[in-house]
């Protein structure tokens, strides 16, 4: 039984990992292309005096929301199927998932937020006509 759970624990862990993974990478692909497109528009905003902070926190925005909108979706589910895991695994056993679920969604942020500070600084070179 210990090892059949340790292998659906180890199917879950891997599983998620892979896919964070492709959802992250998607996104910033997707946006660096975006980026690439809208480069003649961000020239053109320059030689109209927009200044580089406003441009800069333009391609902020952008990014933040491609990034953050799914990341809040997937927030709520995960506090809804985390209480409803709870539920359970209070009825069959005493063990507090908090402390394990708090470190596995802070280690996930660091991954998703590496993804979104190498997006946003290759979007942002990009909009600045250096890249």
């Amino acid at each position: 039984i210990v090892g059949n759970k340790i292998l659906a624990l180890f199917l879950g862990l891997y599983l998620g990992f892979t896919f964070l993974l492709a959802a992250a990478a998607v996104l910033a692909l997707q946006q660096l292309s975006q980026a690439a497109d809208n480069v003649p528009r961000y020239q053109i905003l320059s030689r109209l005096g927009v200044p580089e902070r406003m441009r800069d926190r333009s391609v902020l925005t952008q990014v933040a929301l491609s990034f953050f909108l799914p990341l809040a979706l997937a927030v709520v589910h995960a506090a809804v199927g985390m209480t409803a895991a709870n539920a359970v695994i209070a009825q069959v056993g005493r063990v507090d998932a908090a402390a394990s679920s708090a470190v596995t969604a802070a280690f996930l942020l660091v991954i998703y937020g590496a993804y979104f500070l190498a997006t946003y600084l290759g979007s942002r070179r990009m909009a600045r006509g250096r890249g």
